[in-house]
């Protein structure tokens, strides 16, 4: 510290000012970074849930391409062309809107994700072949779809929105367990019976419903409880729940009060009823992820303003202060002059 003392008065206030400058540009470099990783994780978390419902989309229009192939090939081609015509259009466009989404943010998923394998399962749909052989396909690449999905959830590092967001997993999983019901009970009825392994699966299935709807009434946040338990009801779940029942207490449908058709209306009722809670759940997550977009914004630019004012404050008195001691070494100066030539009533008036 001895260089310190050899410093003359102003050039220790100039390593003073540049010391105190430092330490506040350091300060501020760390401010604007967190509030800038808190901002980077809300628009993560807005961008994860815009393929999270890309990829609901898709496996919606899957499913319903899935159900009605099962009804044309159970009808051996005669019923439902048409209609599954423009089902496997909606899943073309659902794909397409997935790939899309990536093509705006300059990333590429077809090495997560192949839809490759649709091809041959429609190609057998139109050879009227096992609807268990198409069920597989279709379910490989709901596979991939699932794992896809799983990893955006597991990626959220805010946890505010990691909460919400596994709720909102949960609240999907439930929805494909009634589609994956929907149609394991429909080829049953088709077939008059569960064909292998097609009863165990559908237990599978059922238990796995049971517990993500009980898991979400646990740890959804009160506003979307609320929202579930007040759509989540009616008739059509209702009577879903008991043929779900029925079946599962008696396999070979004896004693099965209902056709193929109701079935069908009705769980698909009871899973758009499910689908709109779904969606409240991602309105309500965007809303909290662009909460604290704005809020990072907000802090940034407010922290920005803070610490320029300091930052100008912090020069502006270090400049009056050299200013003020120059002036006066300068009024020294000149007393010093006036003692020499014999003038020794100098007054000196020095307020700094």
């Amino acid at each position: 510290m001895n260089f310190l003392k050899k410093l003359s008065i102003k050039n220790k206030l100039t390593f003073a000012t540049i010391l105190v400058i430092g330490t506040l540009s350091a300060f501020l470099i760390v401010s604007i970074r967190g509030e800038f990783s808190v901002k980077q994780e809300a628009q993560k978390s807005l961008n994860a849930l815009a393929e999270m419902n890309s990829i609901s989309s898709v496996l919606a229009a899957m499913h319903n391409e899935q159900a009605v192939s099962l009804i044309y090939i159970s009808s051996n081609g005669t019923k439902d062309f048409p209609a599954l015509a423009l089902r496997r259009e909606a899943t073309d466009d659902a794909i397409h809107d997935y790939y899309n989404l990536f093509k705006e943010r300059d990333t590429n998923t077809e090495k997560d994700i192949s839809f490759k394998e649709l091809v041959s399962a429609r190609a057998s749909v139109n050879e009227l072949k096992l609807f268990s052989r198409i069920d597989k396909i279709y379910n490989q690449i709901n596979i991939q779809l699932f794992d896809r999905f799983d990893l955006i959830v597991r990626g959220s590092n805010n946890s505010i929105l990691n909460s919400l967001f596994e709720s909102h997993f949960t609240l999907w999983h439930a929805g494909d367990d009634i589609s994956n019901m929907k149609i394991s009970i429909g080829n049953a009825l088709e077939l008059g019976r569960f064909e292998g392994a097609g009863f165990a699966d559908f237990i599978a299935v059922k238990a796995d419903y049971e517990e993500n709807i009980r898991s979400y009434k646990k740890e959804a946040s009160p506003e979307l409880k609320d929202f579930f338990e007040q759509k989540y009801q009616g008739v059509f779940v209702d009577q879903m729940t008991e043929m779900v029942d029925s079946v599962y207490l008696d396999p070979s449908f004896a004693n099965f009060n209902s056709t193929f058709e109701n079935w069908w209306a009705t769980s698909s009722a009871a899973f758009n009823q499910l689908k709109e809670v779904e969606k409240y759940s991602a309105d309500f997550l965007a809303g909290k992820a662009n909460e604290e977009l704005k809020n990072a914004n907000s802090s940034i630019v407010f922290s920005l303003i803070l610490l320029l004012a300091v930052f100008v404050g912090i020069i502006l008195t270090m400049v009056s202060i050299i200013t003020g001691i120059v002036k006066s070494i300068s009024k020294i100066d000149v007393a010093v002059e006036k003692m020499a030539d014999g003038f020794v009533g100098e007054i000196l008036d020095i307020q700094t």
